[in-house]
């Protein structure tokens, strides 16, 4: 496929180009099994879990949309009517656009996933952050989205470039010579009620789905006529072509055509309109009055009879048409079938369901700390919230309940996170305290906690709050080990060895595909043994020695700075000293920046340098994803340090010797990055050694 030229694409937020809306309220759990698709939020078989029946006299959801998951972006085009997945928590969006359809839909799906890569449970894609997400798109003018070009890239017809069409005998003509142009009636859409089986459509200051903002009855004044053009004045200046009766808030033209030939071209005539007044109205400050939009020149294709070449631009767009028909054609005759089974089909047997007041004591501080009337300090203080392990202050020593570090909180919304140092929590964040009646390791508490959170999160919100009551009471499906407890060491062994592609899978998949991946996972590992080792008995740690990089002269050596981004990348400089490649760096200020540098480098000296020699880009990979975890809870009041970083323990397979076993964690990331991290699934073993199942994958 040819590289698209997006030079000329522009942004724009998801708002300024769909109608949003929502499903309503419903859960699975309630409807029988039916033919109508009930799309969750999933990043697999478009979105759809299962086939459910309507309920009597429910109205289904429109077709003809993309559905955004807020967990992480995943966006599918749905071509018919459906069951949403409404209500709070992970509800999925619906993005309505008049000039959708299944090609330029499917390409814009892929830049939404692509441009909602920060999103997850941690920071859901709905709300204020889904309507100011920003994607690049083709664009008419810097206000509309160019769909046209987006169904031609989409289909492999690449862009039409209307600078490389042979303009030199196209002619100017006024508005006023095409169209009759005159004001339009307005209303206040604040005084209106919409409705969705409305007759005529309400048309506003905005390109967003056409210009419609919704649908209305008869207001008691006749509608403007159909098959009319339609300007913007004030605001985002564009012309549009109406197809039904509509009505207009204020500032909006009305454009009647002189012949027939500008609604067959419709198309064209817009697009030719709109480049002009993008050029002209560059901003909300400019705009034509009545007088001089009739005035204004757009360039046309003409006839030596200064009259539009109606014929050329037929042609033209029978061209595009016929492009993109061949290339559909092709695609729909080389679709293969894909037989879909559901993971709540996939349940496995060793999965038990266990009473989470049964295994853990759940205690409510009952001490208030308000965050503003004390010191700060560097004792985590944990309230509810979805971010920085609910976590909103640091604070110095109280006189008050400090809990151990290894505990569990849950909070209000059921969010759960696990704690590495000893915290305090405030009261009224209604945290609930998780203490274990059996032991359980860091990493079988990080995988009861991640259940917890699935099982809870759809269920509470400020109406309905996860009290310590409703929390021991609530159900869990785990691991179930021979003596019909719950499996803690194949949950530790699953947690340590999943690489950081997966652990981001397993952030955004359900319950029952998590299931699925710990099956394959442990599976995978072959009843390996695992071993905790010392970072200072398998590393050898140095320090970075440039002490004032921006003071480097630039040169062709990387400098690692403290950034978390481009691997830590800063520039290009002349170094005081060179580190030799395959190593692993480490921020000291802030500890979870932590990268394989596969190239020779210099660093900061605010870096830290592990090294062994068994060490390559893949194995790598794989310490570096349990070292980022680890250092979840050190920032920059709570800095790692070189004793910090040598008493570490991690948790790494082991040969028969004992050592870690790094062919075993090479072979492991190699079979991991085969594949996407949605595909996880796929792994098998045979012999020792990893293979990728020959099987149909979808998302």
């Amino acid at each position: 496929m040819k590289k698209i030229d997006v030079s000329e694409w522009k942004k724009f937020k998801i708002e300024d180009v769909f109608m949003i809306k929502k499903p309503n309220a419903r859960s699975e759990k309630y409807y029988e099994e039916g033919i109508v698709n009930y799309v969750s939020s999933g990043a697999f078989n478009n979105g759809v879990i299962k086939c459910l029946k309507p309920k009597e006299g429910e109205v289904l959801d429109k077709g003809h949309c993309i559905t955004v998951s807020p967990l992480d972006g995943s966006s599918f085009w749905q071509e018919n009517d459906f069951l949403g997945r409404g209500g709070s928590g992970a509800s999925i969006a619906l993005l309505y656009n008049d000039n959708l359809n299944q090609l330029n839909a499917l390409f814009i799906c892929s830049v939404i996933k692509k441009s909602a890569v920060k999103y997850g449970y941690a920071n859901l894609l709905n709300g204020n952050n889904l309507k100011n997400l920003e994607v690049i798109l083709p664009a008419i003018t810097k206000y509309i989205p160019d769909f046209d070009t987006l169904t031609r890239e989409a289909s492999g017809g690449g862009g039409i470039n209307m600078n490389k069409v042979d303009t030199s005998s196209w002619k100017e003509f006024e508005i006023s010579e095409l169209f009759n142009v005159q004001t339009t009636k307005s209303t206040d859409k604040l005084m209106l009620n919409f409705a969705d089986d409305g007759k005529y459509d309400f048309v506003g200051r905005t390109a967003l789905n056409n210009g419609v903002q919704g649908k209305l009855n008869n207001l008691g004044y006749d509608a403007n006529p159909a098959k009319t053009f339609s300007v913007v004045q004030v605001g985002q200046t564009c012309c549009l072509y109406r197809e039904r009766e509509w009505y207009a808030s204020q500032n909006i033209f009305i454009l009647y055509p002189k012949c027939e030939d500008l609604i067959t071209h419709r198309f064209f005539i817009t697009t030719c309109m709109n480049k002009m007044l993008a050029a002209k109205y560059q901003d909300a400050y400019t705009y034509p009055s009545l007088a001089e939009l009739k005035k204004i020149k757009v360039l046309l294709p003409a006839k030596a009879i200064n009259e539009p070449d109606w014929q050329f631009m037929e042609d033209y767009i029978k061209e595009i048409q016929k492009k993109v028909q061949n290339k559909t054609f092709k695609q729909k005759g080389h679709r293969k079938k894909i037989d879909i089974t559901t993971a709540e089909n996939k349940m496995e047997e060793a999965w038990e369901k266990y009473r989470i007041g049964d295994l853990f004591k759940i205690l409510l501080s009952k001490n208030d700390i308000q965050p503003k009337l004390v010191n700060e300090g560097s004792f985590p203080l944990v309230s509810s919230g979805k971010e920085n392990n609910g976590i909103c202050a640091y604070i110095e020593k109280q006189d008050a309940k400090l809990w151990d570090a290894g505990l569990l909180t849950v909070d209000m919304f059921g969010k759960a996170f696990y704690q590495e140092k000893p915290f305090y929590c405030v009261s009224h964040g209604r945290v609930n305290i998780l203490i274990p009646k059996k032991d359980m390791s860091e990493m079988s508490l990080r995988f009861i906690g991640a259940v917890i959170e699935k099982t809870t999160m759809e269920k509470y919100d400020f109406q309905e709050m996860c009290t310590g009551t409703k929390l021991a009471e609530e159900f869990i499906l785990l691991p179930s080990g021979d003596n019909g407890q719950p499996d803690l060491e194949g949950m530790e062994k699953f947690m340590c060895s999943i690489a950081d592609n997966s652990r981001d899978t397993l952030s955004r998949i359900t319950l029952s595909e998590l299931q699925d991946v710990y099956k394959k996972v442990n599976f995978a590992s072959g009843g390996r043994r695992w071993k905790r080792f010392h970072i200072k008995d398998i590393f050898v740690q140095e320090r970075g020695k440039e002490k004032a990089p921006k003071q480097n002269d630039d040169g062709d050596c990387p400098l690692i700075q403290e950034t978390n981004f481009n691997n830590g990348l800063d520039r290009y400089v002349k170094p005081t000293k060179i580190f030799k490649k395959n190593a692993i760096t480490i921020s000291i200020n802030y500890a979870q920046n932590v990268f394989f540098q596969e190239s020779d480098f210099c660093a900061s000296v605010n870096i830290a340098i592990i090294r062994n020699s068994h060490l390559n880009q893949y194995n790598g990979l794989f310490i570096c994803s349990i070292l980022q975890k680890k250092h979840a809870n050190y920032d920059y009041t709570n800095k790692i340090s070189k004793e910090k970083i040598n008493e570490e323990e991690i948790f790494l397979p082991a040969d028969s010797s004992g050592n870690p076993d790094w062919d075993y964690m090479e072979k492991y990331v190699k079979a991991l990055t085969t594949k996407t991290s949605k595909n996880i699934d796929l792994l098998s073993t045979k012999n020792g050694e990893f293979t990728v199942n020959k099987k149909s994958s979808v998302g």
